[in-house]
């Protein structure tokens, strides 16, 4: 993963207004498509969302952000070999480490 991630927050700004995107497709198909089963329903669902992620949008980009950096290559896993704990796996210095090709 790399990009800008604000600080406390599980998703990136990015990630949000991608979700955003999808949600208005979502809106249009069901405005357009009459046979949708519980139409009103489902409408209502991606409605609340949409609005919830337009409040998640606004207070992620008033916070501060931190750079993540991808630690191993793509296409590979790197898993820590460490039984007794003592290296952190979430670092990417540091402890023994093994590659695993996908």
């Amino acid at each position: 993963m790399s990009g800008l991630m604000p600080v406390g927050s599980l998703l990136t700004l990015a990630e949000v207004q991608q979700r955003l995107a999808a949600l208005r497709v979502e809106l249009q198909r069901l405005e357009r498509d009459q046979a949708v089963f519980a139409r009103a329903f489902h409408t209502y669902v991606a409605q609340a969302v949409y609005d919830i992620l337009v409040e998640d949008e606004a207070r992620l980009a008033a916070e501060p952000t931190l750079e993540l950096a991808l630690c191993d290559p793509p296409g590979r896993s790197v898993r820590s070999t460490d039984l007794d704990g003592r290296s952190n796996p979430a670092s990417c210095a540091g402890g023994p480490w093994e590659i695993l090709d996908l």
